[in-house]
């Protein structure tokens, strides 16, 4: 099992996004010039975000441990 950071599979998913936007864009912008730019700025944020949420629901993120949070709630516990 290969185990990967999800910002490398967030750089990666940003990358492949951008290569269709752009390459895309570039094809609206030849028959509509007043559009490109719009659809570059609101498709380029969309992937942006995309790609964030789907990195970390392909990877997940990391939680604590059953121990790990007893250890932290009774050290909450001795401060108060």
């Amino acid at each position: 099992m290969v185990v990967v950071s999800w910002v490398i599979s967030w750089i990666i998913l940003v990358c492949i996004g951008m290569v269709a936007v752009c390459s895309t864009g570039q094809a609206i912008e030849r028959w509509w010039p007043t559009v490109g730019l719009f659809y570059f700025v609101l498709l380029s944020t969309g992937v942006l975000v995309g790609s964030y949420v789907t990195a970390v629901r392909l990877v997940g993120v990391e939680q604590a441990a059953c121990e790990e949070q007893n250890v932290l709630e009774s050290i909450n516990w001795r401060k108060s």
